[in-house]
């Protein structure tokens, strides 16, 4: 990206195939302290093996390495943050056990809670969170306990979605 700080807008579409490459050149490249943006619309597939890391390489606050004492972050002035979270059953690995899909949805509610309430603590507090796209899950309680968690350090928490059941 030859002018990162004069981005402001940014769309991530993360591929789960190439996950571990995208990672690593993502930071190299793209992610060099992008101090312009204040919307992040992020896509992800629940079947990403490592999303939680994904999320926290992605939002959260990175150790200052520095003698400034600075907040070290890729999207230091983000404010507005539009998640997609695809979740397709039907797309799934036939051989993944429900349980196994069904720990790694909590994990990614328990990461991205954790991350933005890093950012608040650090002073990069995102303002506004639209989760869009399917959202399924047999516990519906997680996800609104998790949505009132992030409300609690978000001010403005919206969820658009459908619900797709998952096979019993």
């Amino acid at each position: 990206v030859p002018n990162p700080g004069r981005i402001e807008q940014l769309y991530l579409d993360i591929y789960a195939q190439k996950y571990g490459a995208w990672m690593k050149h993502t930071r190299e490249k793209l992610c060099l302290r992008m101090t312009a943006v204040r919307m992040l619309y992020m896509t992800e597939m629940l079947s990403v093996y490592n999303f939680a890391d994904l999320v926290t390489f992605i939002l959260a606050p990175q150790e200052d390495t520095s003698s400034s004492n600075e907040n070290q972050s890729i999207f230091p002035t983000l404010q507005t943050l539009i998640i997609r979270l695809g979740v397709d059953p039907a797309s799934e690995d036939p051989y993944l056990a429900p349980e196994v899909y069904d720990e790694r949805y909590e994990q990614w509610w328990k990461t991205l809670a954790s991350v933005l309430e890093r950012r608040r603590e650090n002073g990069l507090p995102v303002m506004t969170l639209r989760l869009i796209g399917g959202l399924g899950s047999r516990d519906r309680q997680l996800e609104d306990m998790m949505i009132a968690r992030i409300g609690a350090v978000v001010p403005h928490v919206t969820v658009e979605r459908e619900v797709q059941p998952l096979a019993q």
